[in-house]
């Protein structure tokens, strides 16, 4: 992970122009950590993504939250089974 304010630098080769941008990217806790507050409305959708099973992942430029990303894995079709077994074996 990189501190807030870190710089990231300019890439080799070509020309470009550079301007400093404070990327965040993790868990909406270390967000909030880093001084980032959500909106209602990327709240509701947090909370929309979570429900669904999803962990979500944001991220922020320069201080204020611009995208939230819901990360899921579907379930096996072997997983209801494996879990019967566990549980038969206590």
């Amino acid at each position: 992970w990189m501190k807030p304010g870190a710089a990231w630098g300019k890439p080799n080769g070509g020309s470009s122009s550079a301007v400093p941008v404070d990327v965040i990217i993790g868990n909406v806790p270390w967000l909030q950590e880093c001084g980032v507050g959500l909106s209602a409305a990327a709240r509701q959708q947090r909370a929309d993504m979570e429900a669904g099973g999803a962990t979500v992942v944001a991220a922020a430029l320069n201080g204020k939250a611009v995208a939230l990303l819901g990360i899921a894995d579907s379930m096996k079709p072997e997983a209801p089974a494996v879990l019967r077994l566990l549980q038969q074996r206590g």
